[in-house]
């Protein structure tokens, strides 16, 4: 999918998107996120935050930084923020595939629900892998199998290990 069509259908998702989506994604959204072994003072990368959904769920004693591509997304995200003071989070609109962080900078990232819509899934993950500190976990959380059937086998893979 290329950039402007991901940004077109975010912003038509926006309204509706918590309705749509909230039990689908919530539950792994909360596992990935309280499987975490977060230390005071962590600085984390939410990779594709969206509506914001997951926020919550990041204690206040870290650092939280989302990231998304849409603005509509971003938008609902800042809603959330307000709603919930989570004044321990920071809201940026970027692109995963160019990550404007210095090397090194994340004590964790997480990403979920967004390798399987970025244009360019293996150049997102390089990308989280660069700004993510030398072993810090990197967590991935993904909906559906890609169509490209090297990247599904890749996810089949993984999935065995992560399972």
């Amino acid at each position: 999918m290329e950039y402007e069509s991901i940004k077109r259908i975010y912003h038509n998702y926006s309204n509706f998107y918590d309705y749509l989506f909230k039990f689908v994604f919530l539950p792994r959204q909360r596992h990935a996120i309280s499987s975490l072994e977060i230390r005071p003072d962590d600085k984390i990368l939410d990779v594709g935050v969206g509506t914001g959904l997951s926020l919550p769920f990041y204690p206040s004693h870290c650092q939280v930084t989302g990231i998304d591509l849409s603005k509509s997304m971003l938008k609902k995200a800042h809603e959330k923020k307000e709603k919930h003071s989570l004044h321990h989070v920071s809201l940026m609109e970027m692109d995963a595939c160019n990550l404007e962080f210095e090397d090194n900078t994340f004590d964790h990232v997480v990403a979920t629900f967004v390798v399987s819509v970025v244009p360019d899934p293996v150049k997102a993950v390089r990308e989280m892998k660069r700004v993510c500190k030398p072993g810090r976990p990197i967590t991935l959380v993904n909906h559906f199998k890609s169509r490209s059937k090297y990247i599904a086998f890749g996810e089949h893979v993984l999935d065995r290990f992560c399972s």
